[in-house]
């Protein structure tokens, strides 16, 4: 599959990358169809950082994006091979006070995608 690293400022690369692979049943692999470029991706291209959050190259950009299922963990049971869907890029824990309160926005743990430091993007 092919990805896109910034790999320093205002430089960005193809790669070809090997394939995920799930490690969890409850997870799904998505080819990604669609990636919206957003303010802080401009950021993280022309500066590198914004504020305290610093790109460490290579680095994936990218936080809203939708793409179809490719393949499903055995517990997934809502979506199949096929689906079209939109990312939600906000990951929360599902264990704290928060995530238990269903409050999953206001996660102890909140993590998104494409935020250095967090979670890759979806570039």
């Amino acid at each position: 599959m092919k990805s896109a690293f910034l790999t320093g400022i205002r430089q960005l690369e193809i790669q070809e990358e090997s394939k995920p692979v799930l490690s969890d049943p409850d997870q799904v692999l998505l080819r990604i169809d669609i990636v919206g470029v957003c303010g802080s991706d401009v950021h993280y291209y022309n500066t590198g950082r914004i504020g305290s959050q610093v790109v460490q190259y290579p680095y994936s950009v990218g936080h809203e994006c939708s793409g179809t299922v490719v393949e499903t963990g055995k517990n997934v049971r809502n979506l199949k091979v096929g689906d079209r869907v939109a990312v939600e890029p906000a990951m929360s824990c599902g264990k704290c006070d928060q995530c238990l309160q269903k409050r999953h926005h206001t996660c102890r743990k909140l993590r998104f995608l494409g935020c250095p430091g967090q979670a890759d993007g979806s570039l």
